[in-house]
This record gives structure tokens, C-alpha cells and sequence, in this order.
């Protein structure tokens, strides 16, 4: 098993939901997966957008995973 630090983050809700229900299906998404095990997760961070600043929050995670899977897959 290799160990990962996965960046999540996103800015934009839609039909599928708000940026922090994408992250919290993100992260469920791992702990479901038979690919990744002792899967932990960050806190959610809010922070204002940067550069182009007419856009809403963004919302941030990170999350450490053991895999079993190759870089590319």
C-alpha cells in the first residue's frame, strides 16, 4: 500500500449539490472504495477566492489514504 494526500476543493454548486456536499460525497466515496484504506480526513476550510475575487468562498479539505491502486489508475 502507497500512502496519498489527496487535495479536494471546489467553489461551484449544482444540481448535485452545494461545494461542501461534493467534498463530504468525495470523502464518503474513499471510505466506500475497496482501493483505499485508513482513509482520514481534514477539517473543511472556507477561504476567499483569490485573484479573480467576483466568485463565491471556496471550500478545502485534504485527505490521507493508503492505496492500493497505481499512480495513473
Amino acid at each position: 500500500m502507497i500512502t496519498c494526500y489527496i487535495g479536494l476543493g471546489g467553489n461551484i454548486a449544482n444540481a448535485l449539490g452545494t461545494p461542501r456536499q461534493h467534498i463530504a460525497n468525495a470523502i464518503a466515496a474513499f471510505y466506500a472504495s475497496p482501493h483505499f484504506a485508513n482513509v482520514t480526513a481534514s477539517s473543511l476550510y472556507q477561504s476567499k477566492a483569490f485573484g479573480v475575487t467576483d466568485q463565491p468562498d471556496f471550500f478545502n479539505a485534504v485527505v490521507k489514504v493508503d492505496t492500493d491502486l497505481a499512480p495513473l489508475a
